[in-house]
């Protein structure tokens, strides 16, 4: 009996050993292991002014935060525009102030006395000339050549001086000057005389007139007040100050580039002194868990995995496998990339799926990995 007892369990043992071994087969069949690259999602952070470099406080690796500087332009002479933006904006809103409370009692009398002087020049040079304004120019001719006739005398006796070389040249230089001046003055009354005696022009008396008309309407413009439209129009005026202002400090602004999110500066293609382009990048910003895997999956597995599945992939260099759950599924098949590679098969189509590593995972951009999608399997626990 001992024989055949150790016959029959040599037997189990090899029919044990053989549906093991056909499960593993089936099993490792279904397994489908596939090739994935890591990849992130990056942000180009670019000048939109341009500018000379002034100031570079970060560097390739260093980590920042949202809105923290990374580059500085020479702003050159937009903060002088922007106090002259705002001086040129209190003045208008003082005027704007003036013409809503109206004119003061000085303000009146002095336009009041303006035009009233106006209308009398204009009434005067109506008239013509008076006989005892033609006297008094004509006094004032006499006065002036008594004045060059004696100053003549005192240079031709300076000269006959000087050549006995008892003055100075000084003395004799500065009694021509004088004598200069006295002709001008004596041409000058001259001229008075006969413009008084042949009255004013045409052209005066039109300019008068229109001077005093002036006056009169400036009086009372301002005696009734600012009106609607005036005031509307100066309100408009500061707004569109105002407006201008702030399109220069957008422009100043913009000198400071800053982060637009967290993130790692993983390029920097810049340094202080550069002339920037507007648009021109300055540094390229890793995400923080912007990382991702992407793969392709075989149309005949996709059934198999979901939005939320857990699919365990493998790193060169790391030892044991770690987690990563579907995020993407692409909704159309292409065709099989050149790189992606099966331990089993190439198929036809694939779709492209991304998988989100856990938070902390050590991944980075440019990373092979191997992707682990298991068979699923039936209710009654043999492969589906």
């Amino acid at each position: 009996m001992v024989p055949v007892i150790v016959l029959l369990l040599m037997l189990t043992l090899i029919f044990l050993s053989v549906i093991n071994w056909r499960r593993t087969k089936q099993a490792d069949e279904q397994l489908l292991l596939v090739s994935g690259t890591v990849e992130a999602r990056y942000t180009r952070i670019a000048s939109q002014l341009g500018g000379r470099i002034t100031e570079l406080p970060v560097e390739e690796g260093m980590d920042v935060k949202q809105g923290q500087l990374i580059v500085r332009t020479d702003p050159l002479d937009l903060p002088m525009q922007l106090e002259q933006a705002s001086r040129a904006i209190e003045t208008a809103q003082a005027n704007l102030d003036l013409l809503r409370e109206g004119p003061t009692r000085e303000e009146l009398a002095a336009a009041l006395h303006r035009a009233e002087a106006a209308q009398s020049a204009y009434e005067n040079i109506q008239q013509g000339s008076r006989t005892e304004d033609i006297a008094a120019a004509e006094a004032a001719v006499a006065q002036a050549q008594t004045r060059l006739n004696d100053a003549r005398d005192e240079l031709g006796r300076l000269e006959l001086l000087f050549k006995s070389a008892v003055v100075e040249e000084r003395k004799v230089v500065a009694a021509r000057a004088q004598v200069s001046q006295l002709e001008d003055a004596l041409s000058s009354a001259k001229t008075r005389v006969e413009l008084l005696r042949n009255g004013p022009r045409e052209e005066e008396i039109e300019q008068a007139r229109q001077q005093a008309e002036a006056a009169r309407s400036d009086y009372e413009r301002l005696k009734l007040g600012a009106r609607e439209q005036e005031i509307t129009a100066a309100e408009s005026s500061i707004a569109g100050l105002y407006a201008g202002r702030d399109a220069l400090q957008v422009r100043l602004d913009e000198t400071n580039v800053s982060s637009p999110a967290d993130g790692e500066i993983i390029n920097l293609p810049v340094n202080i002194g550069d002339m920037l382009q507007p648009g021109q990048t300055v540094a390229e910003l890793l995400l923080p868990d912007s990382i991702y895997i992407q793969t392709f999956i075989p149309e005949d597995r996709l059934a198999w995995i979901s939005l939320g599945s857990q699919l365990e992939y493998f790193t060169d260099g790391v030892s044991g496998s770690e987690l990563a759950t579907v995020s993407f599924i692409s909704p159309e098949a292409e065709f099989t990339p050149r790189n992606l590679q099966t331990t089993q098969k190439r198929v036809e189509q694939v779709y492209r799926v991304k998988l989100q590593p856990a938070s902390g995972s050590v991944l980075r951009p440019g990373l092979i990995c191997d992707v682990r999608i298991p068979a699923p399997e039936d209710g009654d626990g043999s492969d589906g």
